[in-house]
């Protein structure tokens, strides 16, 4: 079986790297193409998606971000890890600050490799180098338990309509992450499931399901609104985050099992993810 918590994406850097901390941090962010892999009924036209790697625990991978150029060609092997952190949120009228709850995803690297280098200008060229790697240009493995029921979409309200499936997962860490404050022993990440793969896991997961996701990272821009308490301003601020999109999930332990038509059951569990939403709004 894969590592609890393992990443491993080929991509073209699209920022400048960012160093700090006397150089022990480093951060850059890369495009990854999007499997083609069909199994939650997707085309054949290519998606992207731009995680972040960062580190400022690892003197020789920050020395390997600092040294990158744009559009070069690097594969990256690390970990999905989120942070809670504090958001501040300035108000551009009259520069209040407010502070959110969020969380800070990216990339971990315990690798970082450089496949292709000197486009200069050319991202076209690039972008030909980094298409012949579609396959494995972003892969992600986890291993974990739910925290909480999955929630399908909003308009959904059996098992045969269900277009997506959401839940968060704790993936235990093998080693302390000195940035988290918190001193988290596990990483909780984002799942959103469709097609096929969303309706099994409407049917068989439960609150404490454990699964070995096998998937690709998906980054997400939410613009969010906010009233500004000082002044009433009310303006949008962007919120970003990763999620995992998975290829496939296997129902590892703690997850029901169904007679072929056992539809008492499945309706009895639609009632309390109805339920459980109801509760939270």
């Amino acid at each position: 079986m894969a590592r609890h918590n393992y990443v491993n994406i080929v991509g073209q850097v699209c920022t400048a790297p960012r160093i700090s901390d006397g150089g022990r941090s480093a951060m850059v962010s890369v495009n990854v193409i999007n499997g083609v892999r069909d199994t939650f009924d997707n085309t054949d036209e290519l998606t992207f998606d731009t995680p972040t790697i960062y580190t400022f625990e690892h003197d020789v991978i920050a020395d390997i971000i600092a040294s990158l150029h744009l559009y070069d060609i690097i594969e990256v092997k690390g970990k999905f890890t989120v942070l809670d952190i504090p958001k501040a949120v300035a108000c551009p009228s009259c520069r209040e600050k407010k502070v959110h709850r969020g969380n800070a995803c990216y990339i971990r690297p315990d690798h970082i490799g450089i496949l292709a280098t000197g486009f200069g200008d050319d991202k076209n060229k690039s972008f030909a180098e980094l298409r012949k790697r579609v396959e494995i240009s972003n892969q992600v493995f986890l291993i974990g338990r739910l925290c909480g029921l999955p929630k399908p979409d909003i308009n959904s309200t059996n098992i045969e309509d269900t277009k997506s499936m959401q839940y968060t997962i704790a993936v235990n860490r093998k080693e302390v992450v000195k940035e988290d404050n918190s001193e988290s022993k596990a990483d909780y990440i984002h799942i959103k499931s469709f097609g096929k793969i969303a309706k099994s896991d409407r049917k068989f997961l439960t609150d404490k399901s454990l699964v070995f996701i096998d998937g690709m990272i998906q980054t997400r821009s939410t613009l969010r609104e906010e009233i500004c308490e000082k002044c009433n301003t009310r303006f949008k601020w962007k919120d970003s985050t990763m999620i995992a999109v998975p290829y496939s999930v296997e129902y590892l332990r703690d997850f029901n099992i169904f007679e072929e038509d056992d539809d008492d059951v499945i309706e009895s569990k639609d009632q309390t993810i109805a339920n459980s939403k109801q509760d939270e709004s």
